[in-house]
C-alpha cells in the first residue's frame, strides 16, 4: 500500500497528515517550535520533520508516492513557486524543486486556503454531491488576515498569479477592541482584571469570559462576528 504525505507549513509550525490510496487518514501530527522561517531554514526544517515522521511511523520511503505542501502566501502551482509569503519570509522561492531535491519525491505546493477548498470538495461527500462551486474561508491564528479558496464550476480558480482568493481586509486588533470595551464599560470587568494579572490575553480568554457574561468580552466577540460576517458576504 502506498501513502501520500500532506504538510501545512505555518510560521514555526508544521501540521502533517498521512493518507493511503483509499483517502483514509492514517496519521496526523502537529509540531511547534520549528525554525522554518526564511528560504534556507524552510527546506531544511521540512526535510528534518519529514524524516522524523517516517521514522516514527516506520514507513518505507519507497511507499511514499509524493508530498503535498500547503503554505500561506502567493503560490504559483504550475511553476511550483512561492511568489511571496510574508510570514515565512519567502520571495520567488522554488519550493517544489528544492523539496524534490531534498526528499527525492514528487512535490506539489499550493496555497493553504486553496488546499482547504480542495479538501472540502474531495472529501466532504455532501458538498461534492450538491455543490459545483465552493468558497472556503480560513483564518489562521498566526496571521491577521483571512484566506480564501475558490472552487468555481468544479475547478480550482487561482488567478494568473495565484492570488484569486486573497482577502486584504485586516482583522481588528484584540488589544484595541479590549481598550474600546474598557472605555465603554469601565475598569471593573473580568477581562480587565485578567489583563492586569497576566499582562497579555488571547482570544481563548475572551471566549471563556464571554460565556461568563463579561460585557467587554461579549462586545469584543460581537465586533469580530460582524467583521467576519461582512467579509463572508463580500467574498460570496
Amino acid at each position: 500500500m502506498g501513502f501520500i504525505v500532506g504538510l501545512e507549513i505555518i510560521q514555526n509550525e508544521v501540521r502533517a497528515t498521512v493518507v493511503n490510496f483509499g483517502g483514509d487518514i492514517v496519521h496526523q501530527e502537529h509540531k511547534v517550535g520549528l525554525e522554518n522561517v526564511g528560504p534556507e531554514q524552510l527546506a531544511l526544517s521540512i526535510k528534518s520533520f519529514y524524516d522524523e515522521l517516517l521514522e516514527h511511523l516506520s514507513l518505507d520511503t519507497n511507499k511514499i508516492i509524493g508530498v503535498g505542501v500547503a503554505l500561506t502566501g502567493l503560490v504559483d502551482r504550475e511553476k511550483g513557486l512561492v511568489h511571496y509569503s510574508r510570514k515565512l519570509q519567502l520571495r520567488d522561492y522554488s519550493i517544489e524543486k528544492k523539496l524534490h531535491d531534498l526528499l527525492q519525491l514528487p512535490v506539489e505546493a499550493v496555497n493553504d486556503a486553496n488546499a482547504g477548498a480542495l479538501g472540502i470538495k474531495w472529501h466532504d461527500s455532501s458538498v461534492a454531491a450538491s455543490r459545483k462551486s465552493v468558497i472556503f474561508l480560513t483564518l489562521n491564528e498566526k496571521t491577521a488576515y483571512f484566506g480564501s479558496g475558490l472552487i468555481l464550476n468544479e475547478n480550482l480558480y487561482e488567478g494568473a498569479q495565484g492570488a484569486a482568493g486573497e482577502i486584504n481586509a485586516q482583522i481588528p486588533s484584540l488589544d484595541e477592541l479590549v481598550q474600546s470595551g474598557r472605555d465603554k464599560f469601565g475598569e471593573e470587568q473580568p477581562i480587565i482584571q485578567l489583563l492586569n494579572e497576566k499582562h497579555t490575553i488571547g482570544i481563548d480568554d475572551v471566549i471563556l469570559l464571554a460565556r461568563q457574561h463579561c460585557p467587554i468580552s461579549r462586545d469584543v466577540l460581537l465586533h469580530y462576528t460582524q467583521f467576519i460576517v461582512h467579509e463572508i458576504v463580500r467574498i460570496v
